[in-house]
């Protein structure tokens, strides 16, 4: 099967295992970062290990508010706390680009250097950055603020472990007193040995996104569901990384895949992750909603499986059947003319934000026994007489 360099908007069909099958299309109006620092084009999907071979990020967009991140053109917009110690711009040690920053305290008890982010009231805001360091419990992230009456309060993250490799790092927390100006720290406190920090990233949510040195634009995967789904019968696989941002009390929902518009009518399918109850629903409008809701299962990667016809609707995570709804209702049509894998066409903020991998979409709604054998076999789905599409994303999107 020949690479299909994307080709945005074409309605061209490939051949796959003697079947012919529409080409999804992929949109992201910007360049955005693989996790290794390597630079993706605008509207090129990106493509990272995954439970088979490579799996496909789908995002939503981000505006990184720290000034120089990468330090790839200095250190302006930085301020350094402390001057006895070391903070300088380095292209000898780099995580992304070709630069980074190193620090080290000197009389003090720590070097910190900062950033500011102005804020309203009820606003959240997350700090990232990668970090590299041979000093175990000495370098962190840190937030602070005025919290009024002349007192200041913060939120600090997790130390690197001093592992001598670049490790992510994160504090988040939540502004909910008044305006203010949030200080966004990096910090080693050893004396010893110096710490390197780049690819530095401040967003106005209560979770971090994968970096980029500017804005990221939102990324929506699309597949025409005309001769690949059907409202009476049918169902879809795939495996999913569950992230452990998705947390109860986050925002948005987090959409596996979806058929929906956004208007609230007959013919709306979706599996998704919803933050007010902290559940995995598969659900199916006609006439009223049915939904199954089961529990999230743990940070790692997961099957989910979910299948509809007149005699049942259920939804399997690993194997299992974990809910169903006999006889359920079904649309006679869908409420859109694709589906939206890891998004919602319409909406840039239901983002699923993780890898996704090995999707099947089946023409019949496929026994419990057989989708138990593809779980236990340890194997990609495979292809056969019902399948009407399958995307493995190896290095491609379908």
């Amino acid at each position: 099967m020949p690479s299909l360099g994307l080709g945005l908007g074409l309605q061209k069909q490939i051949m796959m295992a003697g079947k012919m099958q529409p080409i999804a299309t992929f949109t992201r109006n910007s360049p955005a970062y693989l996790s290794d620092g390597t630079q993706v084009s605008a509207n090129k999907p990106r493509f990272e290990p995954g439970k088979f071979g490579k799996a496909i990020m789908v995002e939503e967009g981000t505006e990184n508010l720290c000034p120089n991140p990468s330090f790839e053109t200095g250190i302006t917009g930085w301020t350094s706390q402390f001057y006895d110690g070391v903070f300088e711009r380095d292209t000898f040690e780099s995580y992304h680009g070709i630069a980074s920053v190193k620090c080290k305290r000197g009389a003090d008890t720590r070097y910190r250097a900062y950033f500011t982010v102005n804020l309203q009231a009820g606003e959240q805001i997350i700090l990232s950055a990668y970090a590299k360091t041979i000093a175990k419990n000495a370098v962190n992230l840190r937030i602070e603020y005025d919290g009024g009456n002349y007192s200041w309060e913060g939120f600090s993250g997790a130390f690197h472990t001093g592992s001598g490799e670049w490790e992510r790092l994160f504090v988040a927390g939540e502004i909910a007193t008044s305006d203010c100006t949030a200080y966004c720290f990096i910090i080693n406190s050893s004396a010893e040995n110096f710490a390197y920090f780049d690819a530095v990233q401040a967003e106005k949510k209560p979770y971090a996104t994968s970096f980029t040195d500017g804005t990221r634009a939102a990324e929506t995967l699309t597949i025409p569901t005309a001769g690949v789904l059907n409202p009476q019968e049918g169902t879809i696989e795939c495996w999913v990384y569950v992230p452990q941002f998705w947390q109860p009390g986050i925002p948005f929902w987090r959409r596996i895949w979806s058929i929906d518009r956004g208007a609230y009518a007959a013919g709306i399918y979706g599996l998704a992750y919803i933050p007010h109850n902290g559940e995995i629903v598969f659900g199916i409008y006609a006439d009223t909603a049915q939904n199954i809701s089961v529990a999230k299962p743990s940070v790692g990667w997961h099957y989910f499986a979910a299948k509809w016809s007149a005699s049942e609707m259920a939804l399997f995570i690993d194997g299992v059947k974990v809910g169903s709804i006999a006889n359920p209702s079904l649309p006679s049509s869908f409420a859109d003319t694709v589906i939206s894998i890891g998004c919602c066409p319409d909406d840039p903020y239901d983002n699923v934000n993780t890898l996704i991998d090995d999707l099947r979409i089946s023409s019949c709604a496929r026994s419990d026994e057989e989708i138990l054998a593809a779980y236990q076999s340890g194997q990609p789905l495979q292809w056969d007489e019902w399948t009407t599409y399958k995307a493995d994303f190896d290095g491609k999107i379908c």
